[in-house]
């Protein structure tokens, strides 16, 4: 189904005018409304992907059900649903939220420390009556909390939401990164499972990483089960409470964590109010921590306003006497880790100095081949 198939319809009242994205069922759709003159989004169900599937076109109504009896300001709010061609394509009409994802806001590198909190504590809130409502989110991340025109949080996507303490029957969905230990063991719906989550996110919104990292989700989920998260980083930027309030929220015992998404947003806003204040190392506004040249996660480069800095900074300027600028090498497979190399030790010089192309050490004794002539590789001709 390509975008142009419905790009300029009309479905529920709310003509299509830009496509936004989607998951593995859906789709999304920026709309306008055509009596109330309104921006909307519209979420419609894949019908390729939902033929013959009836569990996804529950999925999807789960979502409408759950969003209906949920009503809070920092919930999004359903404006209608429906279903379209004959009864086969469901659709939600939501409230349209022009201030982006907090994922975008992560990799723009302008969050500072106390608006991430902030941020969180709404997210906490809106989570809590959802939680008093008797539901569990059950993918909590930072693509689903969504900012308003005023910068305020509204928890999206409640498409794998469930009833809590409801039995757990097939395949567990979510996303390995945010994913409490118990939901991998297919452990019943408990809100705490988002608090877990909530506590991830606001980690990697304080420090820019994960508290766990893998190449494979099997391994990530073990991690979660086993590993205790390192909460070095985390001192770096956050007031003590902050950081035991964290390490509570990803404990391995669901009853060690917070009950719920507004015991978590108390327990966050009583923790920033009573701070060390400005005692605490803080970040500059699109900074990202870096500890011993680790960048967070393996392969992320620092942000962009980040290297302007450097730059305007003379971080990044030739060296005095004309030699040559040091350039970054990322080593792959180091967790990120970033090692400088001198540029000579790779160019001509380093070649003169006994090293040949890419570094490697030529054996003592051996003559440097003479220029334009190479070397063979294989036996010789008789």
């Amino acid at each position: 189904m390509s975008d142009d198939e419905h790009l300029g319809r009309v479905v529920g009242e709310c003509h299509l005018v830009r496509h936004l994205g989607g998951g593995g069922m859906s789709r999304v759709y920026e709309g306008r409304h055509r009596h109330l003159d309104a921006p909307v989004v519209v979420k419609l169900l894949d019908p390729k992907r939902a033929w013959g599937k009836p569990a996804l076109v529950e999925a999807f109504l789960r979502e409408a059900r759950a969003l209906g009896a949920v009503a809070h300001p920092h919930v999004v709010r359903v404006l209608s649903a429906g279903t379209e061609a004959d009864g086969r394509i469901p659709f939600l009409v939501l409230e349209h939220l022009p201030g982006g994802s907090l994922r975008a806001r992560l990799r723009a590198g302008d969050l500072e420390p106390d608006d991430a909190m902030r941020l969180l504590v709404e997210a906490g809130e809106g989570l809590g009556a959802a939680h008093a409502a008797g539901l569990v989110h059950g993918d909590v991340k930072p693509e689903n909390l969504l900012l308003d025109g005023e910068g305020r949080v509204k928890v999206v996507d409640f498409g794998l939401a469930q009833v809590s303490g409801e039995a757990v029957t097939g395949a567990v969905f979510g996303t390995p990164a945010y994913m409490a230990p118990e939901r991998g063991r297919g452990a019943a719906p408990d809100p705490r499972a988002d608090v877990y989550a909530l506590g991830v996110t606001l980690y990697e919104a304080l420090t820019d990483q994960w508290p766990f990292n893998a190449p494979a989700p099997k391994l990530l989920l073990e991690k979660h089960r086993r590993e205790a998260p390192p909460l070095e980083p985390l001192r770096e930027v956050a007031p003590p409470a902050v950081v035991d309030l964290v390490a509570a929220c990803l404990a391995k015992d669901p009853a060690a964590r917070p009950a719920d998404g507004a015991a978590f947003a108390a327990a966050l806003r009583a923790a920033s109010a009573g701070g060390d204040g400005d005692a605490r190392p803080r970040r500059r506004a699109g900074d990202r921590l870096v500890v011993g040249e680790l960048d967070g996660r393996a392969g992320r480069r620092p942000s962009r306003a980040a290297a302007r800095r450097r730059r305007d900074d003379g971080a990044d300027r030739r060296p005095a006497g004309g030699g040559r600028a040091r350039r970054r090498r990322p080593a792959r497979g180091l967790g990120g880790l970033t090692l400088t190399r001198p540029a000579a030790r790779w160019g001509r010089a380093g070649r003169a100095a006994g090293r040949g192309r890419g570094g490697a050490r030529r054996r003592p004794g051996r003559p440097p081949p003479a220029p334009g002539r190479r070397r063979r590789s294989g036996p010789r001709r008789p």
